[in-house]
């Protein structure tokens, strides 16, 4: 892999079934199943934060090295379907600004910086864990896609 670039982990809503056992390997073209549009279009920064809350670090694309974590964010919307589906990307981290609480104004790093690292409560930030932040969208490539099921679904 070349320098500066990690594998992390990007949680979102899917809103098909898209990997479900059956006839389901097509992506869909529903606008509100946001991981069929990041699997055919790649992340847009349009789109990014977008779900009505303030993210942490502002208006970037979220990813995290803990595929846990990932799964917090990753929702089946108005579907039954035992199976939760994570994106595998490949993030440019480059060199990266370490924030230690939020910053939910942020619209880029530091001059200098391709990233934001958010800061865990091991380094005295408010993270449980790992948290990386892009603001652009050439930044973040979409390279497969993990379907799971939780445990008791």
């Amino acid at each position: 892999m070349p320098s500066g670039w990690r594998r992390y982990f990007h949680g979102t809503r899917r809103a098909c079934h898209v990997g479900d056992s059956g006839p389901y390997l097509q992506l869909c073209n529903r606008r509100v199943c946001s991981l069929c549009r990041i699997l055919m279009d790649g992340f847009k920064m349009n789109t990014a934060g977008s779900r009505g809350y303030a993210p942490m670090f502002g208006g970037g694309i979220n990813s995290t090295s803990v595929s846990s974590k990932a799964d917090n964010y990753a929702m089946n919307h108005h579907i039954k379907s035992k199976l939760h589906g994570i994106i595998l990307c490949l993030v440019f981290i480059g060199t990266y600004e370490k924030l230690h609480e939020a910053e939910h104004w942020r619209t880029a790093p530091a001059e200098g910086c391709h990233s934001v690292m958010g800061a865990t409560q091991d380094e005295g930030g408010a993270l449980q864990y790992t948290e990386a932040v892009v603001y652009n969208e050439a930044s973040i490539i979409p390279i497969g896609l993990i379907m799971y099921t939780r445990t008791g679904s």
